[in-house]
């Protein structure tokens, strides 16, 4: 989405995430993360872009092994980190969704180019 650097890695198979605080063109900071990675290639301090392989996704067969259904990846668009990535738990209204979150739909269509 942009450059930026990984400020966490956190959870354990199957919810191995990946947070990367980025900076838009617009000067914009927001925070990416992605959730149930089988492996993953980055290091929490390094400079990413948008080339930048970040991880592998399970295939069908791993999550089956695991007994549930982790052959896809969630992606948050966050607006900030404050909370350690607790949000996705506990947010319930959406109101707290929108404290975190930004609407991912609106969001790519706004700031993602093809």
């Amino acid at each position: 989405m942009a450059k930026g650097v990984v400020c966490s890695i956190h959870l354990d198979h199957p919810h191995q995430t990946i947070v990367i605080k980025r900076q838009l063109k617009d000067g914009q900071v927001i925070f990416t993360s992605y959730k149930h990675l089988q492996v993953i290639y980055v290091k929490t301090g390094m400079q990413v872009d948008q080339s930048t392989k970040l991880a592998r996704l399970y295939t069908r067969q791993e999550a089956k092994k695991l007994g549930g259904n982790y052959d896809h990846l969630h992606l948050e668009i966050r607006k900030s980190f404050d909370d350690y990535g607790c949000g996705s738990w506990f947010t319930i209204t959406k109101s707290q969704l929108d404290t975190y979150f930004y609407e991912p739909i609106t969001f790519i269509k706004t700031y993602v180019k093809k």
